[in-house]
């Protein structure tokens, strides 16, 4: 296995003219103006970042002057691309509300040190490592209900075996009966939280795996079985694109609440997910949570 330590990148931009159509999620947005962004540097988007996570969303218009908050997830190797990639974003004129025209760059910040700059280099950043979660860890380990509060949409493919070649889109994603009926829901929602460890390309085997993070895997210690649901207002939610575009990408919204006492890598993935993500398409700002029981304890602004 090969480590893979992230970084995080806060974008502030500030709103030049009042944005009035917006999606009920921001972030789908972010992610299309940054591939064309990608594409005017000779990037590829796989490549340029990992995760995206927009703080603000929702329909009310976005005012002239208000400030806004955009966090990229970043490898090492990225990192080193980031100010092409961000050079590029300020000139790159997308499709959409979302532009240099409507939002300009105004700040580049570690959420981690609460610095940063207009241009960052590569050695500004703090890596986000387990080690940095050692005093919520602690405090995580003391409770025995969970309560995670999946504000944007949890798009969590089913377990290995489960799935048929026949199903639609949609039907390879576990829906709300998944986290009320099957007991290995706790288990699967920490399976894909995105992870520090990525597999060695010449290891065949890890080549074969069936993943759901985009091929980042953890150490393999085994999960413990110890978290029930104990309840879930997760409901199904549509997000389109945009008005001219019929693709859509939906997933769960809502409260669901685990009950038990996790083992130590359980906590762990329980934990990192808040920060990490799980599922898919974190790139397109889905799959983040917050644990609520934890709130005024976490390590930097979640959404």
């Amino acid at each position: 296995m090969i480590t893979e330590a992230y970084a995080f990148a806060d974008l502030i931009f500030t709103c030049k003219e009042k944005i009035k159509t917006l999606p009920p999620y921001h972030a789908i947005r972010y992610a299309a103006w940054l591939r064309f962004a990608c594409h005017n540097a000779g990037l590829d988007p796989q490549n340029a970042f990992s995760g995206l996570l927009s703080f603000r969303n929702g329909i009310t218009p976005i005012q002239e002057g208000e400030q806004i908050r955009v966090r990229l997830y970043l490898t090492e190797e990225e990192l080193k691309t980031l100010p092409l990639l961000l050079n590029h974003l300020s000139v790159t004129q997308a499709e959409g509300a979302f532009n240099p025209a409507t939002l300009e760059l105004t700040a580049v910040l570690d959420p981690l040190q609460a610095s940063g700059g207009r241009r960052p280099g590569t050695g500004t950043f703090t890596l986000f490592e387990p080690g940095l979660l050692r005093e919520e860890l602690e405090m995580a380990a003391a409770l025995n209900t969970f309560t995670l509060n999946f504000s944007v949409p949890l798009r969590l493919t089913l377990p290995p075996g489960q799935k048929h070649r026949n199903f639609s889109e949609r039907e390879r994603f576990c829906e709300e009966s998944f986290f009320i009926n099957d007991p290995r829901a706790p288990q699967r929602l920490l399976e894909c939280v995105r992870t520090f460890e990525r597999p060695d390309p010449n290891e065949a085997a890890a080549a074969s795996r069936e993943q759901c993070t985009g091929g980042f895997v953890f150490s393999g210690a085994p999960l413990s079985q110890e978290l029930t649901v104990a309840s879930s207002t997760l409901t199904w939610t549509e997000q389109r694109y945009n008005r001219e575009r019929q693709t859509s990408m939906g997933g769960l919204t809502g409260i669901l609440k685990l009950r038990g006492r996790p083992g130590r890598e359980s906590l762990l993935r329980l934990v990192a997910g808040q920060y990490l993500g799980t599922g898919k398409a974190l790139r397109s700002g889905l799959g983040f949570y917050r644990i609520m029981e934890l709130e005024g304890q976490h390590l930097i602004p979640l959404l």
